[in-house]
């Protein structure tokens, strides 16, 4: 059974705290109170290198004695740092005769509180708690948090802190009041920050208040204590600002309630044109990663892997949006946008959805992508692949820039470049190959593509060519490329179904290469190049998949 524990933050400043026990774990709980200004007593007959010098400095008092029945009077909390289960049940019967709050270590069935695991940046304070059932789970947590959560969110948490009264002062609606710290949070200030322009960041935060309150505020925040922007540049980790957690029931960006009726409040949301990858969800990039974590809506097509998906902020609108292939012209590279040109087949259509033989129509998807806008602030429209390779990013940005939406492309790796890769297969090689293009075997309203002109290449990369290959390999050998030419499919890359079919033109113009759609053709004398490369680890065998990013979903190769 699960206990209910209470999360909570304490205010020890002064406030009288005993530790029992004096070794390495004493040691760490009465660092840790000691940071939170705790007036700390220790009571332990012998005590680690530390605690003896903090002792004999004054910062702790020590009793230097084991711990005796009425030891904890007077105290407001106790940690039991002994190691011994029955000494801990004993000190657990007279806290609760005192009401006293008791932390065991490593002993869950005698505390009355646990304690998290806990990352720090200025005042912010992240904490990671499991129940009592794996502290090294709420460790390894906080570990791949403090590698997201760097010093620059310090800087941007005191930045919005000196606006906070200002905010409270001049925009007195709550409702104007809750959209407006959204519309910070949301902002590009963090991004300033992260390159070192921390007025550049005050600045914007400023204006955003005058743009929402009307005339401009004579009051000029205190400046930040870290100085002027001639000081160091802070540590540029990727990704934008966090956007809202969920359930925020005062109305204030200490949590979230969500984002309908966002376009009312103001300004329309932003619009994420984000790249998915090839499938696998450990090639996505930081910046895509926490944006999903951020969205509150996301359109997403057919060919995303459902391990990037649950990437996505638990309460995000979810619409399948992407457009399946006719039998006849089944196609496509796996896990890219490259799907784009096709009639829809909606999974599970969505109310209200304007349908094309059963699917979405790209304009449909335009307009819905305007309409969330003006309800949610981060609005993300999910492509596999790049968004702006055969994926009609360009279409879509241009189509909200003319509606007025914020709009900002999240690149992608493209499985034009990634899947032939991941299977060992080089693009350019030293004397073989120094160039690549990257063509559509599917084009728009039945036109054909000028293979004459693409048989000069190099290395020639198609993408939705299966359902055309047999005519596509023709062209190619009549405009002179060799028949012998060596060449590749590669099926569902990164999948758990991925498949890799080597060949040449001339059994693929004579109809002999079986291959199912999505692929990725690779053609030229590249493709012969690599033996097929060894199996890649998986799971725990893994060394880059193990517990040093425990937030890494499953991966559709496991």
């Amino acid at each position: 059974m699960t206990t209910p524990f209470y999360p909570v933050m304490l205010d020890l400043r002064d406030r009288p705290c005993v530790v029992l026990g004096g070794g390495a774990e004493a040691e760490a709980k009465v660092r840790g109170l000691l940071a939170a200004g705790a007036r700390v007593t220790l009571i332990a007959a012998t005590a680690s290198e530390n605690l003896a010098r903090w002792a004999a400095a004054g910062r702790i008092r020590w009793l230097r004695r084991a711990y005796r029945p009425g030891d904890l009077a007077g105290f407001v909390l106790a940690i039991a740092a002994t190691g011994d289960p029955d000494l801990n049940r004993r000190i657990r019967r007279e806290a609760d005769r005192h009401r006293l709050w008791l932390n065991a270590v490593d002993d869950p069935p005698h505390c009355s509180f646990i304690l998290p695991a806990v990352h720090r940046q200025g005042d912010l304070v992240v904490a990671i708690g499991t129940g009592g059932k794996s502290p090294a789970l709420a460790a390894r947590l906080r570990d791949w948090l403090a590698g997201r959560l760097g010093p620059e969110y310090a800087v941007w948490l005191q930045l919005l802190g000196e606006m906070r009264p200002l905010v409270t002062r001049r925009v007195p609606d709550p409702g104007r009041r809750k959209a407006l710290w959204y519309r910070m949070v949301d902002s590009a200030g963090l991004d300033l920050v992260r390159r070192g322009d921390v007025e550049g960041a005050r600045r914007l935060l400023q204006t955003l208040l005058d743009e929402e309150a009307g005339s401009p505020d004579p009051v000029v925040p205190a400046r930040h204590p870290l100085g002027p922007p001639g000081n160091a540049p802070l540590s540029p980790v990727p990704g934008p600002s966090m956007g809202p957690p969920a359930g925020d029931p005062a109305g204030d960006p200490a949590g979230g309630a969500g984002s309908a009726g966002w376009g009312q409040a103001g300004s329309p949301g932003t619009v994420y044109l984000v790249g998915a990858g090839p499938g696998d969800p450990e090639l996505l990039t930081l910046r895509a990663a926490r944006i999903l974590a951020a969205a509150d809506c996301v359109l997403y097509d057919r060919l995303v892997a459902p391990a990037i998906l649950a990437r996505v902020r638990p309460g995000a609108e979810c619409i399948p949006v992407g457009k399946a292939p006719r039998p006849a012209a089944a196609d496509g590279a796996a896990g890219s946008a490259e799907d784009a040109d096709r009639p829809a087949r909606a999974a599970g259509p969505h109310p209200g959805a304007p349908e094309v033989d059963g699917g979405w129509s790209q304009e449909a998807i335009l307009r819905l992508l305007v309409d969330r806008a003006r309800r949610h602030r981060v609005v993300v429209r999910l492509k596999g692949g790049d968004p702006m390779v055969f994926g009609r990013g360009g279409e879509e940005l241009a189509y909200l820039r003319r509606h007025g939406i914020p709009v900002e492309v999240v690149p992608g790796v493209t499985s034009a470049v990634a899947v032939p890769a991941l299977v060992g297969i080089p693009l350019t090689y030293r004397g073989v190959a120094s160039s690549f293009t990257v063509a559509s075997g599917h084009c728009q309203g039945g036109t054909s593509q000028d293979w004459r002109r693409l048989a000069a290449a190099d290395t020639l990369v198609v993408l939705m060519g299966v359902a055309q290959r047999q005519a596509i390999a023709r062209s190619l050998i009549e405009a002179g490329r060799p028949p012998s030419e060596p060449c590749a499919f590669v099926e569902r890359g990164t999948w758990p179904e991925e498949r890799v079919v080597r060949t040449t033109l001339a059994e693929v113009a004579a109809g002999a290469v079986q291959v199912q759609a999505p692929a990725v053709w690779v053609i030229g004398p590249v493709a012969a190049l690599a033996d097929p490369p060894s199996p890649r680890p998986a799971g725990d065998s893994d060394p880059a998949r193990t517990t040093a990013d425990p937030a890494i979903m499953a991966s559709p190769r496991r």
